[in-house]
């Protein structure tokens, strides 16, 4: 879940061909400015670049990537929202992960492909995706060691929103949609207040029934939080850090990983 990378030039979009200019476009856009630790240079992001090959357009609600799936790609999100879930016997959807423009879908079935949860990321808009080879990327790690480090840094930051995600699961209501807003807002940036979610999705992430999100949202309302729009719109941050007790150290891999050698078996 953690961006990849960030801004290259509109110059990349020349890799992709004419059919797939706005895609490309929007992939460019999404790997400007690093999210993960460790792709500085240029010279590692046209590495990435040259990886990256656009898939054509995925409808919302389709599905990306199945259940008990093994794919030897690694799946990119170009353009859209989409999410990671699971169906439980009751037919309850539980949202585990929300991915923006710019992350990995699903990053630990590629990394472990033995993986058997049945999960799968579906699109919750209409969604552009990339693909990348795994012996392709391979190859790259043994050239761009801080390729790696990204995608090791993404896997570590996805791990990091789980485990909150179970932290948090025994607060009160109002606490627990608070905490899943705000840690949208850090993902998709500082500057960023609108949140592109229902509240069916929000409560299907934060284990709450959809009427009872619906009064979290009224009292959010009330307390000056949300605007009074129909959208997720967050008009006082600092409050809602405050009611959530919000701390996004989890969505940060720093420079703890600025050592290592991540390598692709298999």
């Amino acid at each position: 879940m953690g961006k990849v990378l960030g801004v290259c030039s509109l110059r990349c979009g020349a890799g992709l061909g004419s059919h797939m200019q706005h895609a490309g476009k929007a992939l460019c856009l999404g790997l400007e400015k690093p999210r993960a630790p460790g792709v500085a240079s240029s010279r590692h992001l046209d590495a990435f670049w040259k990886l990256v090959k656009v898939r054509d357009r995925i409808e919302r609600g389709e599905t990306i990537i199945g259940p008990m799936h093994r794919s030897k790609h690694l799946t990119l999100l170009v353009e859209g929202v989409a999410c990671m879930s699971t169906r439980h016997e009751d037919g309850a959807r539980q949202i585990y992960a929300f991915y923006y423009p710019g992350d990995f879908l699903a990053l630990h079935g590629f990394l472990m492909p033995s993986s058997t949860e049945p999960l799968e990321v579906q699109a919750l808009t209409n969604c552009f995706i990339g693909t990348i080879d795994r012996n392709l990327l391979e190859q790259a790690l043994q050239h761009h060691p801080s390729l790696g480090q990204s995608l090791w840094g993404a896997a570590m930051i996805e791990a990091s929103v789980h485990r909150q995600r179970l932290i948090i699961m025994r607060r009160p209501a109002l606490q627990r949609v608070a905490h899943l807003l705000c840690e949208q807002l850090a993902r998709l940036g500082s500057d960023q207040r609108l949140i592109p979610l229902s509240q069916i999705e929000i409560a299907d992430a934060a284990g709450v029934s959809v009427v009872h999100t619906n009064r979290v949202f009224q009292d959010l309302r009330k307390l000056g939080v949300l605007s009074k729009d129909r959208l997720t719109e967050v008009v006082d941050k600092q409050r809602l850090h405050e009611l959530a007790t919000f701390d996004g150290h989890y969505l940060d891999a720093g420079e703890a990983l600025s050592g290592w050698d991540v390598r692709i078996e298999g």
